[in-house]
């Protein structure tokens, strides 16, 4: 029987200076994300947080990497999955979501967003 764990963060708001645009690192824009991470439940032991993802360690992940300036989303979705792989190597899968609430498109009223999947 296969038993797993999913912790997940949904719609945390972070202010970044993360985008192609110079302006968009010097001015900087709202971005949402949500990301889940599985892991197996077979090494859980209750009421041990040293046995599972602690959510708030994942927030404290997200948190240093939206304070880096970078030039791409993608390269925000890499960085973070690497940082949960090292740190816990139990991860069987993840799925980030990044929104960009305001787009240096013109003409364009909506949102940009890329999704970043990883399955070990």
């Amino acid at each position: 029987m296969i038993q797993k764990f999913k912790v997940s963060l949904e719609n945390i708001h972070f202010y970044a200076k993360i985008g192609l645009f110079k302006q968009e690192r010097v001015v900087g824009n709202e971005f949402i994300i949500s990301i889940s991470v599985e892991y197996d439940a077979s090494s859980f032991i209750s009421d041990e947080i040293s046995t599972t993802i602690s959510y708030a360690d994942l927030y404290e992940i997200l948190k240093y990497h939206f304070s880096e300036e970078t030039l791409l989303l993608e390269s925000v979705a890499l960085k973070i999955a690497n940082s949960i792989q090292t740190r816990w190597n139990t991860v069987d899968n993840i799925n980030i979501t990044i929104t960009k609430t305001v787009a240096p498109i013109s003409g364009i009223d909506g949102e940009a967003k890329i999704n970043y999947y990883w399955e070990r």
